[in-house]
């Protein structure tokens, strides 16, 4: 949580620019700070300087995909607690896949309340 202004922080993990853009639109509204990142590499480092709240992260994006950057944060106990909402594409289908990431993740398990 950014302490200084005491808003939750999201990162939102995408190489659309307008779709970062969309969300961006829609969580500051809300009362969100949000950082984003072009790709998994630029996810990787937002997450250590930040320690966003929690992620929106694009699993299909060239160089480092959002699958591995979500592995890489759950196998790091640092960062594992973190909840990622992830998403094939924003065009192709509209259901989140953060249960294939981590099951801990799902409505169901009452661990991302």
């Amino acid at each position: 949580m950014n302490t200084s202004s005491g808003q939750r922080t999201v990162l939102v993990v995408d190489d659309h620019a307008p779709l970062r853009t969309l969300c961006r639109l829609n969580l500051e509204p809300a009362g969100f700070r949000v950082v984003e990142a072009a790709d998994g590499d630029e996810a990787l480092a937002a997450v250590a300087a930040d320690r966003p709240d929690a992620i929106l992260l694009d699993l299909m994006m060239p160089r480092l995909s959002g699958r591995k950057v979500a592995a890489a944060l759950l196998a790091d106990e640092t960062t594992d607690h973190i909840p990622i909402i992830s998403r094939r594409s924003w065009i192709r289908s509209s259901r989140a896949s953060a249960t294939r990431i981590s099951p801990r993740l799902s409505p169901r398990s009452g661990r991302n309340k």
